[in-house]
């Protein structure tokens, strides 16, 4: 039988370029066509048993979706794959972190797999037709590979991104909680998490609501000691420190910051905090703090 090109064709438009060899036999194209079709170069392997036409680019996630074909049906690109196929891991990894059933061990060059017991379809979605862990659950699966600053900043960029919801993390959690990994998640998965904000941005916000008052602008971002406050006010001794770029709510960041305060007070310094969302949202009250704070110090 001949190759039916058009459907070929249409199958890998809609596979990032490429079709698996099962695919292509149940089309009824043969072991010998696939054969001719290499030798002459009209198809070029990517995987084993996957192949895309030969002297064509392949588009984005090209590897992504090879890997996930030669591993079979219900494999999904998983971890750190996953999150450099979302843009919220920016070191893409020699091998392709590839998930399948339990009961499946299909071995592939190029793919680092990883074999599960009740893979819960809800933590598997499709991106640009690639099957992929979702964000949440990608992150779930590398709690534990992860340093807590790399981790808080994949975490933050999943949200900022607007890539899943803490809803979303928070029962990926709950599905998951007996897993290794559970108890590290679960300090970011807390209601009161608050996203990041750059410091630039921060220092255009708090510029924004302090220039119309008319009270001194504050110095910023320079070091006191072992400490960066984020603003303060020198002569009036008064620091406002913004959570949400420095801290995200977790209770290492909690007790830190406290140790933090508990030493600037110690040398005759106000702290005022703000959360991020109250320097975009609730402007008035953050200024109305602020003067007030301020008056109080220069009357002393």
């Amino acid at each position: 039988m001949s190759w039916p090109y058009a459907a070929v064709a249409a199958l890998a438009n809609r596979q990032q370029g490429q079709v698996a060899r099962r695919q292509l036999m149940r089309m009824g194209v043969g072991r010998g066509a696939i054969r001719y079709g290499l030798r002459c170069g009209r198809i070029v392997e990517t995987f084993y048993e996957v192949y895309a036409p030969g002297g064509r680019a392949l588009p984005a996630l090209w590897r992504e979706r090879g890997a996930t074909l030669t591993c079979g049906d219900d494999a999904f690109v998983t971890g750190r794959g996953a999150l450099v196929a979302w843009g919220v891991w920016s070191r893409p990894e020699p091998l392709i972190d590839v998930t399948v059933p339990y009961d499946r061990n299909p071995r592939r060059a190029g793919v680092r797999l990883h074999r599960r017991k009740g893979i819960d379809r809800r933590d598997v979605t499709k991106l640009e037709g690639v099957p992929v862990a979702t964000p949440a659950f990608a992150l779930f699966e590398i709690a534990t590979e992860l340093t807590f600053d790399q981790f808080e900043r994949a975490f933050d960029d999943a949200l900022t991104k607007r890539l899943m919801t803490l809803a979303q993390a928070q029962d990926t959690l709950a599905r998951h909680a007996g897993h290794p990994g559970a108890r590290f998640y679960s300090e970011f998965a807390l209601p009161e998490h608050g996203l990041q904000i750059t410091a630039s941005r921060a220092e255009q916000l708090m510029k924004a609501i302090i220039r119309p008052s008319g009270l001194s602008m504050p110095e910023s971002n320079i070091r006191r000691g072992r400490i960066i406050p984020d603003f303060y006010w020198r002569g009036e001794k008064v620091i406002v420190e913004i959570d949400g770029y420095r801290t995200h709510g977790t209770r290492r960041a909690f007790e830190s910051d406290r140790a933090r305060d508990a030493k600037l007070a110690a040398e005759g310094w106000i702290v005022i905090r703000f959360t991020w969302r109250q320097l975009e949202n609730e402007p008035a009250l953050v200024l109305t703090r602020l003067a007030q704070t301020l008056a109080i110090r220069r009357a002393a």
